[in-house]
């Protein structure tokens, strides 16, 4: 319970107090003994001008020009005090005859030390924005996306949470780009995010992932919820107006664009894993003909055979039709996903002959039927999950395969 107060005490500072704070008493701390080294060592005010000025510089590269005019005039505030109740008349007759060049060098250096240090904390907040945005569309570049998002999925793990990805690509956006022109289309890629960043909250992340693609991070967000932004979204994106100087006019259309979500740690743990379930479930939505969000539902890594791999199905009823797949879509250690011209959906289970061409082997399993869909070409996708497969059949399987 000691350790939860401690964890919001520690928020609140964080939220309550300046992170200029320490040093501005830093700076105090330093007027308080220069106080008291004049008041108990009287000699030490004919070089107080020095200590005062080192006072000022440091003030004006923590705080700019302000800083340095403010410290310079607490300096010449304090310095005129100072004289009142230091002893000896030929010191201070020799400081009061050059008073005005003193604090001629108070605020040149506050004023001078300020511009230049304020000149290069823009140049460096310039540098690391370039660093971590993407400079067309304000949003976070591909490698800080990526930093985040293995932030996060160390943050959802620490204290078991999930959280959700969505990848969104803008519908048909070459044909956008060879109607409008590149230029307009960057000012579209422009509208599209800055329509994104208004329809999500403020703990949400986005980055560009490239081109036309970007990728929102949802903290403890669900699949659910994260489809309900994707809508809010879409809606706002209806009927937009385009403004551009490349333009003799405002154009107005519908930008439609498609989504893949998939959910942290049920579809993925690590950032690689993650994605590709996002891309592949975009990948799905534009083969079913886009202007769609989709989620992803498979909770193993797919792959992509690259050798040697024959398939033929086999329906386990009476007439035991054989069934020749169109392409092998991909493949995982608990199933695989196959592209036919029939479709399967009043089968539960078939019979799958495998030969693996590297080595003339076969292996015969039995397949169940976890979802088919249906393309815009009239095929389908069909998903099979294996049924208590032989021994090192999914290694064996996985060795013709790449990641896809």
């Amino acid at each position: 319970m000691s350790g939860l107060k401690f964890t919001k005490f520690e928020k609140f500072l964080s939220q309550k107090i300046n992170p200029n704070f320490p040093f501005v008493v830093f700076i105090l701390f330093l007027f308080i003994v220069l106080q008291l080294l004049v008041r108990g060592l009287p000699f030490i005010s004919v070089y107080s001008g020095y200590f005062y000025t080192i006072i000022i510089a440091l003030a004006a590269m923590w705080f700019n020009i302000e800083g340095g005019f403010l410290t310079a005039t607490l300096a010449a505030d304090t310095y005129l005090y100072n004289l009142k109740i230091t002893r000896g008349e030929a010191i201070n007759t020799e400081i009061i005859n050059s008073i005005y060049i003193i604090f001629l060098i108070f605020y040149s250096c506050g004023i001078t030390v300020g511009y230049v240090s304020g000149k290069e904390n823009r140049l460096k907040n310039e540098l690391k924005k370039l660093a971590q945005y993407d400079e067309l569309t304000g949003c976070l570049n591909f490698r800080w996306t990526m930093e985040l998002l293995t932030q996060e999925i160390l943050r959802s793990k620490r204290y078991g949470r999930c959280f959700s990805i969505t990848l969104l690509d803008i519908d048909h956006f070459k044909k956008i780009n060879d109607t409008y022109g590149h230029l307009v289309g960057n000012d579209i890629l422009k509208t599209f995010s800055d329509s994104i960043k208004s329809n999500i909250r403020e703990t949400d992340l986005l980055g560009r992932y490239g081109g036309e693609e970007f990728l929102i991070i949802l903290p403890e967000t669900d699949t659910k919820t994260t489809l309900i932004i994707l809508e809010r979204i879409k809606e706002k994106l209806k009927n937009i107006k385009i403004e551009s100087p490349y333009l003799k006019e405002i154009i107005e259309f519908t930008l439609k664009f498609s989504a893949g979500v998939a959910l942290f740690p049920d579809n993925g743990k690590d950032a690689k894993i993650l994605i590709c379930m996002a891309d592949h479930a975009l990948y799905q939505a534009k083969n079913l003909g886009r202007d769609r969000f989709l989620i992803e539902k498979r909770k193993a890594l797919r792959f992509k055979p690259t050798s040697g791999l024959k398939i033929i199905l086999k329906t386990i009823d009476t007439e035991g039709k054989l069934l020749i797949p169109l392409d092998i879509l991909d493949l995982s250690k608990t199933g695989l996903q196959l592209l036919l011209k029939e479709n399967l959906n009043e089968l539960n289970e078939v019979q799958c002959k495998i030969t693996f061409t590297d080595n003339n082997s076969a292996e015969t399993i039995k397949l169940k039927l976890v979802h088919t869909l249906k393309t815009v070409d009239g095929l389908y996708q069909s998903g099979f999950c294996f049924i208590n497969p032989p021994p090192n059949f999914q290694a064996k399987l996985l060795k013709t395969a790449k990641d896809s």
